[in-house]
């Protein structure tokens, strides 16, 4: 199951992580699918990678894809993302999730990540962009970057605001 060339919806969170490869020490990979974006960040140097993704499947294809690949990530485990808690934080949080769970998930989504460092939400219908953007953009982040492509998009924010954690566990 070795994979040669990130899906379109993975393409920009591919692209991101290959420009700035080596400043990532770890990344939390929401709605890891086949585990592309898990072992393109092992590869480009995260020294802690957590992968989770709410179809069974998906996470034993991306269990084997990342150890065809020689790579064996610190948590990979299917998992409800809304039902996921930890007190981790993290460089670089890839979702690849529906628009709905993103929206509803905003602060959730944030609190992941470490103050400095940047949230990548990929697998957007582009009907839904404007929508996203309206609510993501704002307090607890400075939006970066936009890619689109064949009716699919991604959005590259900085986070720069802590937000508080007292809901997690873990």
């Amino acid at each position: 199951l070795m994979i040669r060339r990130p899906p379109r919806s993975t393409l920009f969170p591919y692209t991101t992580l290959f420009r700035s490869k080596g400043t990532f020490k770890d990344v939390f990979d929401i709605g890891t699918g086949t585990g592309i974006l898990s072992i393109v960040s092992a590869r480009y140097g995260a020294q802690k990678i957590w992968a989770i993704d709410i179809d069974r499947k998906s996470v034993d294809v991306a269990k084997k894809n990342l150890d065809l690949n020689g790579y064996n990530p610190d948590l990979i485990e299917c998992c409800d993302f809304n039902k996921f808690k930890t007190k981790a934080t993290f460089d670089l949080v890839v979702a690849n999730i529906l628009t709905t769970d993103l929206l509803r998930s905003r602060s959730k989504l944030i609190e992941y990540v470490r103050l400095g460092k940047h949230l990548v939400l990929s697998g957007i219908d582009e009907n839904n962009y404007e929508q996203l953007r309206k609510y993501f953009d704002g307090e607890g982040v400075k939006y970066l970057e936009t890619k689109k492509k064949d009716g699919w998009c991604a959005v590259l924010y900085r986070v720069n605001r802590v937000y508080r954690r007292s809901h997690l566990s873990g």
